[in-house]
């Protein structure tokens, strides 16, 4: 259940989920908010999921090195690979501001730099 979608396109070559090193994407599988808030859902609940849940950015805490929900929430996206459009409107929502790092940091690990300063300005 932890692939990327069918029709994805790779991304600097590669499947978008192997932009996370194979660790960290073993220690979010591994994870409890990923079994029970992001394994089989679609992209609508895992938007919800963002805006409900995100109240911080970060990568890891803990002695065991558990991974935060903002990184579980961006290999997510990275396997859903959500139209660019989606993730916009996810940028320009101003409602929360964790939502819209996330979208930014979604868009950083998948557009070229050119594209993702032009977004930036």
């Amino acid at each position: 259940m932890n692939r990327t979608v069918k029709d994805a396109v790779p991304v600097h070559g590669v499947d978008p989920q192997l932009l996370f090193p194979k660790i960290i994407r073993e220690r979010i599988y591994d994870c409890q908010f990923w079994r029970d808030r992001l394994l089989g859902h679609a992209l609508p609940s895992v938007l919800d999921t963002a805006l409900r849940e995100l109240q911080y950015v970060g990568g890891y805490y803990g002695g065991n090195q558990k991974p935060t929900p903002f990184l579980c929430l961006a290999l997510k996206l990275l396997q859903l690979q959500p139209p660019r459009d989606i993730i916009a409107a996810v940028v320009d929502d101003a409602s929360n501001k964790y939502r819209q790092v996330l979208g930014l940091y979604y868009l950083r690990l998948v557009l070229p730099a050119p594209e993702v300063y032009t977004v930036l300005e």
